[in-house]
């Protein structure tokens, strides 16, 4: 009895943990769905590298749009002694918080590909929702006589999320 009792056990164990394929539908992807590449960075290679998914993305036939105009918006304040993390009530030296990020025009695209050329990642955001609906990393290597698969890998994705391609 106990024998058959581990063998249900095991059975169901192993049963359960079965990898299984998910699929997601996405509706509502438009006829002519448009895409805008936005480098990590303004810095040479990020750009490079941005400049590299984009023609993949023309290669598999959708349509690109130029990157917007970027702004760079930078903030200081003063800080309370509360906010600077002093509850005493010791004379704290001034404390000036500093933010710094970046702003675009218009993006004009129904889809942001965000890219990051250090760790050759990916993103794919639904504009209109900010859903970043893929996540993506590309495959190098430093051998010349091996090209990376950013083709295949940018078909692949637009695939996944009900973008028709066209295949070279």
């Amino acid at each position: 009895m106990k024998h058959i009792i581990v063998f249900f056990l095991i059975v169901g164990a192993l049963g359960g943990c079965a990898p299984r394929q998910v699929f997601v539908t996405l509706r509502d992807v438009p006829q002519q769905p448009t895409f805008v590449v936005i480098p990590a960075n303004n810095i040479v290679y990020q750009v490079e590298y941005a400049n590299r998914i984009e023609a993949a993305l023309i290669a598999s036939g959708v349509s690109v749009v130029s990157r917007p105009a970027t702004k760079s918006i930078r903030t200081e304040r003063q800080l309370t002694q509360a906010e600077a993390g002093s509850e005493d009530k010791v004379e704290t030296a001034d404390a000036t918080l500093i933010e710094e990020y970046r702003a675009y025009d218009d993006l004009g695209a129904d889809y942001m590909i965000s890219t990051f050329a250090d760790s050759r990642q990916i993103k794919i955001e639904l504009v209109s929702t900010k859903e970043i609906l893929a996540a993506l990393t590309v495959r190098s290597s430093s051998n010349p006589s091996i090209a990376d698969d950013s083709n295949e890998i940018m078909r692949a994705a637009l695939k996944s999320i009900g973008i028709s391609v066209r295949v070279n």
